[in-house]
């Protein structure tokens, strides 16, 4: 098998901030946008190389993006001011818009017609928040999105502080945030990361709109109801012994199934939620349902 090679190459958010990705299949007319998670970059996930092989069997290209919340802290430089606001310690979860929309305006410059969205983590909540919110660009076709172990981080969040410590820091982020939004906060993300007040309060503020999979609440409710209405044709993709899941994943996968019958949840045997060792079974379950996909829709700003 020959090994895959990458374009280092640097692009812009849509609101200026520079930031890098890592383009394999530049000549491709179909290329898929992957979303690392938190604290994650577009390097350094095993699962990458596994997911450009698989795709590129199937001749599609892979971009793996850096995101302005790319690893724990990062410098941020917009035209000639720079700063060390970016990382996962500082990232505002709207802002992810700007860097998706940047990402594929970059990919329509290098002649890609269709695109494909593939999330792990919280990357997958961003691109479910992005079609909610219908993040175009004029002349690129949206295929289809694909969900690596998408996450549920205020349950998490909750289960380690507890209800009424979790409720107080939400109360808490907002004081914090009016005075100095970069200012930290007293506790860890998921408890092991440190985090601002600007970054909590749209990670588990009350309005925040990163929970796109509330897994701590397998019951019918709007925001289920908000993706099953989604489109674009879908898939969750969940390893079986993922450790941030409240449930076992066959119980998410029959919800799921009953809820959204056209958002199919496809389980990985021994896998964890980052796939370590279970690369390529998860690579090869992607690459298939992206050359599946029949349906493109054309969309535009």
């Amino acid at each position: 098998m020959r090994p895959v090679t990458y374009e280092c190459v640097r692009w812009a958010a849509s609101d200026g901030v520079e930031l890098t990705g890592f383009l394999t299949g530049a000549r491709c007319h179909h290329v898929a946008l992957y979303l690392h998670g938190l604290g994650g970059n577009g390097y350094r996930a095993t699962m990458i190389p596994a997911l450009a092989g698989a795709l590129r069997r199937s001749g599609i290209g892979l971009f793996a993006i850096n995101t302005r919340g790319h690893d724990i802290v990062a410098a941020r430089t917009r035209g000639r001011r720079r700063s060390n606001t970016n990382g996962a310690v500082y990232e505002v979860f709207t802002e992810c818009l700007h860097d998706l929309r940047g990402a594929m305006t970059y990919l329509r410059t290098r002649g890609v017609r269709t695109v494909s969205l593939i999330g792990h983590s919280t990357g997958a909540n961003k691109i479910a928040y992005a079609l909610q919110r219908r993040c175009r660009v004029r002349g690129l076709r949206i295929a289809s999105a694909v969900y690596l172990a998408p996450g549920d981080d205020i349950g998490i969040q909750r289960r380690w502080l507890g209800v009424a410590r979790y409720h107080a820091m939400q109360r808490l982020a907002v004081r914090l945030r009016r005075r100095d939004p970069f200012r930290l906060m007293p506790v860890k993300n998921l408890g092991y990361l440190d985090i601002s007040a600007a970054s909590y309060h749209s990670l588990y503020g009350e309005r925040s709109r990163m929970d796109q999979f509330p897994f701590r609440m397998l019951q019918r409710s709007a925001k289920w109801r908000r993706l099953a209405r989604q489109q674009i044709p879908g898939m969750i993709v969940l390893g079986v012994n993922d450790e941030y899941l409240p449930t076992s994943a066959a119980a998410i996968r029959d919800f799921l199934t009953a809820t959204c019958p056209k958002l199919p949840v496809q389980l990985v045997p021994h896998a964890g939620h980052s796939f370590h060792g279970r690369e390529q079974a998860m690579a090869s379950v992607v690459s298939d349902f992206v050359r599946r996909t029949k349906r493109v829709f054309r969309t535009t700003c």
